[in-house]
Parts: C-alpha cells; structure tokens; sequence
C-alpha cells in the first residue's frame, strides 16, 4: 500500500509540474509566407499561405486560406506581413507555425 501511494503521489508531482515537450516553442525554420503561386480555375484556391521554401513538393502548404492565421510577432514585422499578404506577395520569414499561430522572429526577404 505504501508503495501505491509514493507511486501515485510522483505521478501527481509530475502532473503539476508544468512542462512538457509540447510546451517547448517550435523550432525556428524558413517559412514562405504569402503568395504561393499556385493559380487556380475554380475555387476554393491555396493562392496565400505558408509553405516550407525548401521543401521538395511546393504546393504541399503548412497552411493555406484567404485571411492570415494569427501571428506572434513585433508589431511592425506584423503589419510588414499583414502588408505582404494583401498586395499578394511573398515574404521569406524565420519562425513556426504550430497549425494555429504564425511566430515570426525576423523577416528574411522577399520569397525566391
């Protein structure tokens, strides 16, 4: 019984210890953020979204929509992107995106 409950009482110390992998912010990559040069004749169309420039498949999108997924960044590299996005452009960015939110550190340039 005593082993029972010192097993259950480190189970629960674990539980509240508050970090996981998971809670471990992405790894930084190169991102291609905007434009992706596909064209479309029908909708709906991936013409915006982000992409992994090095990837061997281009049109295999990390993410794709007419409205930019929400970023965490500096204000002005956040109105740089907005900015990027609504002249249909494309921006070579440094961060993750975790499926939700777009983290940028720094803006790299425009998209090769």
């Amino acid at each position: 019984m005593l082993k029972f409950v010192a097993a259950l009482g480190f189970v629960l110390l674990l539980g509240v210890s508050g970090r996981t992998d998971s809670d471990e912010p992405a790894k930084s990559i190169s991102l291609a953020v905007g434009s992706t040069g596909i064209f479309c004749v029908r909708a709906p169309c991936p013409w915006r979204g982000i992409a992994d420039p090095d990837a061997q498949d281009p049109t295999r999108l990390l993410w794709s929509g007419d409205d930019l997924p929400p970023i965490h960044a500096p204000d002005d590299t956040t109105r740089r992107i907005e900015r990027a996005w609504d002249d249909h452009e494309c921006l070579l960015v440094e961060g993750a995106f975790d499926g939700v939110t777009l983290r940028v550190e720094r803006i790299v340039g425009p998209c090769r």
